[in-house]
């Protein structure tokens, strides 16, 4: 017979809940209380409140056992986020049962986080999904990865913490990035043209596996290229971490039904396979192979093959990875681009070849650095100021480009620099209003990017009186501000400039006096909801002027 413990607070629900009338049960102090008996006494289960199953030690055991070997601060949570196991790493934080005796998983993070915490919790149960959530502790931030962990019948999910604001988290990966990059093309580009195709090959592939030794952890890495023609992925080069060769895999690229390979040549965007065994695209290179990041080989637009990078451990590879990847498969695209272009046969002038080779890799370069300055603003309004932290991969870049023209005017090369390209919001005049200082610095560095003029404005008062001072093209300005809204802001300047474009921005929808419905009744050209990617602003900004040329 399986006694039911009941923690005080939940006695009221219990007692109501008529799926337990007749059962013994006992009235203990607290989840804390009750889940140390639950673990010692045998035939005990604890009541979780009337949407759920009682939980007994077997179920609670079977959610935790994946999770025993992370190195990683894990712990398991209930639906309402009650926090039930923790391991030794996650006390080390400060998060633990006996720091919890109501088991308020969330009590241990900032107000401010728990909303998209929870929405990320309810998203990872009723999908059966891998989630994500930035959660703050103080000045601490933690990227949480929630996992489903339970059964049929408990709705339970593990969070997998990783701390992000360690600026050696990702300075260390970035600078032995930097260093070792640089390595992937030889000074000598004369010397590298008169060796024979085979030779010159082979030279480029230890060039790049010495490389990603180097720069990753690895349990094995695999180069593909993509045939245009069957869509076939051929394994030009893996290796195991051990260095020896692995068994070569055909791969299709597709966007369902093949493999995550397939998918990301098939779709020329970067996948992060946190847990194998959850993602139905995931065919290895290795067996039990449990975590990897896979990246495109890519020439502008187009897709030359795929590049990844796996371990046997689960969530071993994060999003500052998944970034380094892709600016390291660009690098690798640049090199295996360069060792066919130096290809072109003897009697080609080595003049010509290094001016050829010169200006492809430095243009190439060009869009590793501006694909490093989408993926420093990958998410504006995150709480990670993830932008400061990846300078230097832009610098790396610099320096790559440089060693590269640097060996081209050894042979008398004249570099051209890359061409450049039309951009409606060049020379456009814009105005940003928001309090806070990373949104200002992330809007800027994009419009700057696309050739804008821009001024902020860090209060509602000084948007409007700024925007009566000067002339402006379009006002971004975000809704919760200090001395006046953004729609006081919106509705001040339109009635002065009607012709001024105005934009507004707001955090999860974050709009309790309908300002936004109002506005747009009004005419309102775009409203930005944050976090939002760089790709949604540069949209936005192209509609609302391509509406004022088209009223014009």
């Amino acid at each position: 017979m399986v006694k039911l413990l009941v923690p005080e607070p939940l006695v009221a629900e219990f007692s109501a809940d008529s799926r337990f009338k007749g059962e013994d049960w006992e009235a203990v102090g607290d989840f804390r209380e009750a889940l140390r008996l639950l673990t010692q006494e045998e035939n005990l289960a604890l009541f979780m409140g009337p949407a759920a199953a009682p939980l007994d030690m077997a179920t609670l055991n079977a959610a935790v056992a994946p999770f025993y070997s992370l190195a990683q601060p894990v712990m398991l949570i209930s639906s309402d986020a009650r926090l039930l196991w923790a391991n030794e790493t996650a006390a080390l934080e400060g998060i633990s049962l006996e720091m919890a005796p109501h088991g308020e998983f969330l009590q241990f993070f900032e107000p401010t986080s728990r909303r998209c915490f929870q929405k990320g919790l309810d998203r990872c149960l009723a999908d059966k999904v891998l989630a994500r959530a930035i959660i703050l502790r103080g000045e601490a931030a933690f990227e949480a990865t929630l996992v489903p962990a339970g059964d049929k019948a408990h709705a339970l999910a593990a969070v997998v913490l990783s701390r992000k604001d360690d600026p050696s988290l990702l300075y260390d990966r970035v600078s032995r990035l930097s260093s070792v990059a640089v390595n992937l093309f030889p000074e000598d580009v004369e010397a590298l043209v008169r060796l024979p195709n085979e030779k010159r090959i082979n030279l480029i592939k230890e060039l790049i596996e010495k490389t990603v030794k180097q720069t990753f952890e690895y349990d094995d890495f695999i180069l593909r290229t993509l045939d245009a023609k069957t869509g076939s992925l051929d394994p030009i080069l893996a290796r195991s971490g051990t260095g020896a060769t692995l068994s070569k895999r055909m791969l299709h690229a597709g966007k369902q039904g093949g493999s995550v390979a397939g998918f990301v040549a098939a779709t020329g965007e970067p996948y992060l396979v946190e847990d194998a065994a959850s993602e139905p695209l995931w065919i290895g290179d290795l067996e039990q192979i449990q975590s990897a990041v896979v990246v495109p080989l890519k020439l502008g637009s187009r897709v030359l093959g795929t590049f990844a990078i796996e371990k046997r451990e689960k969530f071993a590879f994060d999003r500052y990875d998944l970034v380094l990847a892709v600016i390291l498969g660009g690098y690798i695209t640049a090199a295996l681009d360069m060792a066919d272009l130096v290809g072109l046969g003897q009697s080609v002038l080595v003049e010509q070849v290094a001016e050829s080779a010169a200006e492809e890799v430095a243009g190439h370069l060009k869009n590793i650095s501006d694909s490093v300055a989408d993926l420093r603003r990958h998410n504006i309004g995150d709480s990670i100021a993830v932008t400061s932290r990846l300078e230097s991969i832009s610098a790396s870049a610099s320096t790559i480009r440089d060693a590269i023209l640097k060996g081209a005017r050894k042979v008398g090369a004249a570099v051209a620099a890359p061409p450049a390209t039309e951009d409606v919001l060049a020379g456009k005049r814009i105005l940003v209003a928001d309090d806070e200082a990373t949104i200002l610095q992330s809007l800027g560095d994009i419009l700057r990017s696309h050739g804008c003029e821009v001024d902020f404005a860090r209060d509602g008062f000084e948007a409007v009186e700024m925007a009566t001072n000067a002339i402006y093209d379009l006002v971004i300005s975000d809704i919760k501000m200090p001395k006046m809204s953004g729609y006081e802001v919106y509705s001040s300047i339109k009635s002065k400039f009607p012709e001024t474009s105005v934009i507004l921005m707001t955090a999860y929808g974050y709009d309790p006096t309908h300002s936004i419905v109002r506005a747009r009744q009004e005419g309102l050209e775009a409203v930005l909801y944050k976090p939002f990617r760089a790709e949604t602003l540069k949209k936005a900004l192209r509609q609302a002027f391509g509406k004022k040329e088209a009223g014009a």
